[in-house]
């Protein structure tokens, strides 16, 4: 009786330790410039190459606030999915378009919220 219940726990701590996998985000931009994520509060940096990896995620819907060093753009807020794998994208300017992640494996781009994108000026005649 002491061995069914002992391996009954074993095998039940096992199928716990197998439905909560993690998952990672590798980010990189794509002129090598440093750059900073926020996500839930936590502050994560790149290395000086411009590359971050962003461990211990599991699924879900994680906010990136996407910000460089002196404030040379403005943060940029990008939703991101984790769904039961790993993901790697290029953070890139755009231009008229604005900041986007390039998915590396699925070849989409995920693209900045409206809101976080400057106003541009605009002139009076």
């Amino acid at each position: 009786m002491k061995r069914f219940l002992l391996s009954f726990l074993f095998l039940l701590q096992f199928g716990f330790a197998i439905c909560q996998q993690v998952y990672f985000v590798y980010l990189q931009t794509e002129n090598r410039q440093p750059f900073y994520v926020r996500l839930n509060e936590k502050l994560y940096s790149s290395s000086a190459s411009g590359y971050l990896i962003i461990p211990k995620l599991l699924n879900g819907e994680y906010n990136l606030a996407i910000g460089f060093p002196k404030n040379e753009w403005p943060v940029q807020s990008i939703p991101v999915r984790v769904n039961n794998r790993d993901l790697g994208f290029s953070f890139k300017n755009f231009g008229e378009k604005g900041w986007g992640l390039f998915n590396y494996q699925s070849m989409e781009v995920l693209m900045a919220d409206a809101a976080a994108q400057p106003a541009k000026p605009q002139m009076e005649t």
